[in-house]
Protein backbone atom coordinates (compact mmCIF):
# COMPACT_ATOMS: atom_id res chain seq x y z
CA UNK A 1 0.00 0.00 0.00
CA UNK A 2 1.39 2.69 -0.63
CA UNK A 3 2.16 5.50 1.94
CA UNK A 4 1.95 9.15 3.04
CA UNK A 5 5.28 10.06 1.74
CA UNK A 6 5.43 7.98 -1.92
CA UNK A 7 2.17 9.62 -2.73
CA UNK A 8 3.26 13.80 -1.73
CA UNK A 9 6.19 12.69 -3.79
CA UNK A 10 3.98 11.42 -6.75
CA UNK A 11 2.03 14.74 -6.17
CA UNK A 12 5.44 16.73 -6.59
CA UNK A 13 6.13 15.13 -9.55
CA UNK A 14 2.69 16.50 -11.15
CA UNK A 15 3.82 20.08 -9.79
CA UNK A 16 6.93 19.87 -11.24
CA UNK A 17 5.61 19.23 -14.61
CA UNK A 18 2.59 21.82 -14.38
CA UNK A 19 5.97 24.48 -13.03
CA UNK A 20 8.43 23.34 -15.72
CA UNK A 21 6.93 22.06 -18.39
CA UNK A 22 8.13 24.02 -22.05
CA UNK A 23 5.27 23.46 -24.19
CA UNK A 24 6.15 25.51 -26.66
CA UNK A 25 9.52 23.23 -27.65
CA UNK A 26 7.46 19.85 -26.32
CA UNK A 27 9.79 19.13 -23.42
CA UNK A 28 8.72 17.78 -20.36
CA UNK A 29 9.95 16.90 -16.67
CA UNK A 30 11.62 13.87 -16.46
CA UNK A 31 9.87 12.06 -13.33
CA UNK A 32 13.35 11.36 -10.82
CA UNK A 33 13.41 10.56 -7.05
CA UNK A 34 13.81 6.96 -5.53
CA UNK A 35 14.63 4.83 -8.21
CA UNK A 36 12.82 2.00 -6.55
CA UNK A 37 11.11 3.76 -3.61
CA UNK A 38 10.23 0.59 -1.22
CA UNK A 39 14.08 -0.74 -1.51
CA UNK A 40 15.49 2.93 -1.01
CA UNK A 41 13.00 3.70 1.70
CA UNK A 42 14.22 0.26 3.83
CA UNK A 43 18.35 1.05 3.14
CA UNK A 44 20.30 0.65 5.60
CA UNK A 45 21.82 4.15 4.46
CA UNK A 46 19.44 6.47 1.94
CA UNK A 47 22.05 7.67 -0.49
CA UNK A 48 20.66 10.29 -3.11
CA UNK A 49 23.07 11.53 -5.94
CA UNK A 50 21.79 15.33 -6.81
CA UNK A 51 22.71 15.90 -10.05
CA UNK A 52 22.31 18.64 -12.93
CA UNK A 53 19.69 17.67 -15.38
CA UNK A 54 18.61 15.10 -17.18
CA UNK A 55 19.25 14.27 -21.27
CA UNK A 56 17.14 11.95 -23.50
CA UNK A 57 19.08 10.24 -25.79
CA UNK A 58 16.58 9.81 -28.14
CA UNK A 59 15.37 13.44 -29.20
CA UNK A 60 15.53 15.68 -26.37
CA UNK A 61 12.17 15.68 -25.72
CA UNK A 62 11.78 13.35 -22.75
CA UNK A 63 10.21 10.28 -24.42
CA UNK A 64 13.51 8.27 -24.46
CA UNK A 65 14.53 8.08 -20.72
CA UNK A 66 12.36 6.98 -17.67
CA UNK A 67 12.56 5.99 -14.55
CA UNK A 68 10.20 2.73 -15.23
CA UNK A 69 13.43 0.53 -16.50
CA UNK A 70 13.70 0.26 -12.33
CA UNK A 71 10.69 -2.14 -12.65
CA UNK A 72 12.21 -4.47 -14.76
CA UNK A 73 15.91 -5.77 -15.13
CA UNK A 74 16.52 -3.40 -18.16
CA UNK A 75 17.64 -1.20 -16.47
CA UNK A 76 21.00 -3.20 -16.21
CA UNK A 77 21.21 -1.95 -19.48
CA UNK A 78 22.37 1.53 -18.10
CA UNK A 79 25.98 -0.61 -16.58
CA UNK A 80 26.73 -1.26 -20.89
CA UNK A 81 25.29 0.84 -22.65
CA UNK A 82 27.10 4.76 -23.56
CA UNK A 83 25.86 6.05 -20.15
CA UNK A 84 28.01 3.16 -18.25
CA UNK A 85 30.33 5.70 -17.47
CA UNK A 86 28.30 7.45 -15.46
CA UNK A 87 26.28 4.13 -13.73
CA UNK A 88 28.76 2.61 -12.91
CA UNK A 89 30.80 4.65 -10.53
CA UNK A 90 27.28 5.16 -8.87
CA UNK A 91 26.71 1.24 -8.74
CA UNK A 92 29.89 0.94 -7.18
CA UNK A 93 29.72 3.50 -4.64
CA UNK A 94 26.21 2.69 -4.01
CA UNK A 95 27.21 -0.97 -3.23
CA UNK A 96 30.27 -0.24 -0.93
CA UNK A 97 28.30 2.14 1.47
CA UNK A 98 25.53 0.06 1.89
CA UNK A 99 27.24 -2.95 2.26
CA UNK A 100 30.27 -1.24 4.49
CA UNK A 101 33.20 -1.47 2.32
CA UNK A 102 36.06 0.82 2.45
CA UNK A 103 37.46 0.79 -1.43
CA UNK A 104 36.86 0.06 -5.01
CA UNK A 105 39.47 -3.01 -4.11
CA UNK A 106 37.14 -4.55 -2.06
CA UNK A 107 35.17 -5.12 -4.85
CA UNK A 108 34.59 -7.23 -7.55
CA UNK A 109 33.60 -6.48 -11.19
CA UNK A 110 29.73 -5.48 -12.15
CA UNK A 111 29.63 -9.09 -14.33
CA UNK A 112 30.63 -11.08 -11.50
CA UNK A 113 28.52 -9.37 -8.82
CA UNK A 114 24.96 -9.17 -9.91
CA UNK A 115 24.91 -7.14 -6.51
CA UNK A 116 26.40 -4.38 -7.60
CA UNK A 117 24.17 -3.48 -10.27
CA UNK A 118 21.01 -4.32 -8.00
CA UNK A 119 22.40 -1.46 -5.50
CA UNK A 120 21.06 1.16 -7.90
CA UNK A 121 17.88 0.43 -6.61
CA UNK A 122 18.17 1.27 -3.39
CA UNK A 123 19.41 4.90 -4.21
CA UNK A 124 17.51 8.06 -5.23
CA UNK A 125 18.86 9.89 -7.75
CA UNK A 126 17.67 13.59 -8.24
CA UNK A 127 18.20 16.65 -11.12
CA UNK A 128 18.04 19.97 -10.25
CA UNK A 129 16.35 20.71 -13.65
CA UNK A 130 13.87 18.14 -14.42
CA UNK A 131 14.13 18.98 -18.39
CA UNK A 132 16.49 17.24 -20.78
CA UNK A 133 19.27 19.59 -21.27
CA UNK A 134 18.74 21.27 -24.82
CA UNK A 135 22.60 20.72 -25.69
CA UNK A 136 22.19 16.36 -25.07
CA UNK A 137 25.52 15.76 -22.16
CA UNK A 138 26.73 19.51 -22.30
CA UNK A 139 24.79 21.60 -19.58
CA UNK A 140 24.98 25.48 -19.50
CA UNK A 141 24.81 26.46 -16.26
CA UNK A 142 22.74 29.20 -16.17
CA UNK A 143 20.10 27.03 -17.03
CA UNK A 144 20.30 24.85 -13.88
CA UNK A 145 20.73 27.87 -11.97
CA UNK A 146 17.19 29.63 -13.15
CA UNK A 147 16.12 26.04 -12.64
CA UNK A 148 16.93 25.77 -8.96
CA UNK A 149 15.91 29.39 -8.63
CA UNK A 150 12.57 28.47 -9.91
CA UNK A 151 11.63 25.62 -7.66
CA UNK A 152 13.82 25.56 -4.90
CA UNK A 153 10.78 25.25 -2.51
CA UNK A 154 9.59 21.94 -4.07
CA UNK A 155 12.60 20.30 -5.00
CA UNK A 156 14.00 21.19 -1.44
CA UNK A 157 10.87 19.34 0.10
CA UNK A 158 11.29 16.29 -2.49
CA UNK A 159 14.67 16.11 -0.93
CA UNK A 160 13.21 16.20 2.76
CA UNK A 161 10.47 13.62 1.91
CA UNK A 162 13.22 11.28 0.49
CA UNK A 163 15.31 11.84 3.80
CA UNK A 164 18.31 10.73 2.82
CA UNK A 165 21.65 10.17 5.33
CA UNK A 166 23.64 11.16 2.43
CA UNK A 167 23.54 13.09 -0.38
CA UNK A 168 26.40 13.13 -3.28
CA UNK A 169 26.25 16.47 -5.14
CA UNK A 170 27.74 15.22 -8.64
CA UNK A 171 29.38 19.22 -9.50
CA UNK A 172 26.37 20.80 -8.08
CA UNK A 173 27.29 21.80 -4.38
CA UNK A 174 27.71 25.06 -5.28
CA UNK A 175 23.88 25.71 -7.06
CA UNK A 176 22.58 24.49 -3.91
CA UNK A 177 25.31 26.11 -1.47
CA UNK A 178 25.82 22.57 0.30
CA UNK A 179 22.54 23.16 2.23
CA UNK A 180 24.36 25.17 4.29
CA UNK A 181 26.68 22.53 5.67
CA UNK A 182 29.39 22.14 7.74
CA UNK A 183 32.53 21.99 5.58
CA UNK A 184 34.59 18.56 7.68
CA UNK A 185 37.68 18.37 5.22
CA UNK A 186 38.13 16.12 1.61
CA UNK A 187 40.12 13.54 -0.31
CA UNK A 188 42.35 14.21 -3.41
CA UNK A 189 42.75 16.03 -5.86
CA UNK A 190 41.71 17.72 -9.07
CA UNK A 191 38.36 16.37 -10.74
CA UNK A 192 38.29 13.46 -9.00
CA UNK A 193 38.67 15.68 -5.42
CA UNK A 194 35.65 14.80 -2.72
CA UNK A 195 34.53 17.51 -0.28
CA UNK A 196 32.71 16.09 3.03
CA UNK A 197 30.23 18.46 5.27
CA UNK A 198 27.72 17.97 7.60
CA UNK A 199 23.96 19.21 7.59
CA UNK A 200 22.00 19.69 10.73
CA UNK A 201 24.75 17.52 12.72
CA UNK A 202 23.69 14.37 11.12
CA UNK A 203 23.08 14.39 7.25
CA UNK A 204 26.59 13.77 5.19
CA UNK A 205 27.08 15.55 2.09
CA UNK A 206 29.96 15.25 -0.27
CA UNK A 207 30.93 17.57 -2.53
CA UNK A 208 32.34 16.08 -5.81
CA UNK A 209 32.22 16.06 -10.12
CA UNK A 210 30.00 14.38 -12.50
CA UNK A 211 30.86 10.48 -11.63
CA UNK A 212 32.10 9.84 -15.15
CA UNK A 213 35.39 10.56 -14.56
CA UNK A 214 38.41 8.79 -16.55
CA UNK A 215 39.74 7.37 -13.49
CA UNK A 216 37.02 5.16 -11.96
CA UNK A 217 38.58 4.10 -9.06
CA UNK A 218 40.16 6.99 -7.54
CA UNK A 219 36.61 8.83 -7.95
CA UNK A 220 35.43 5.82 -6.45
CA UNK A 221 37.88 5.78 -3.19
CA UNK A 222 37.65 9.56 -2.87
CA UNK A 223 34.08 9.21 -2.36
CA UNK A 224 34.03 6.36 -0.34
CA UNK A 225 37.05 7.74 1.74
CA UNK A 226 35.26 11.09 2.00
CA UNK A 227 31.77 9.30 3.69
CA UNK A 228 33.96 6.99 6.18
CA UNK A 229 36.27 10.50 7.43
CA UNK A 230 32.53 12.06 7.50
CA UNK A 231 31.22 9.25 9.41
CA UNK A 232 34.03 9.42 12.40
Amino acid sequence: MENIIEKRLKQIDEEFKNTLSDKENGRNPIRDGALNPEEYFKAPLKIMWLMKEPYDEKNGKSDGWSFECFRTNSYKDLLKGGSKGTWRPVAYISYAVINNLRCFEDMGGLELYPAIADSLNKIAWVNINKLPSKNRTYTVHKDILQAYAKSKTLLNEQIELLNPDIIICGNTFSVVKGFNSVHKGSVGEGHHRASYHTCEGKRIIIGAYHPARKNTKMYVNNILKAIIDARK
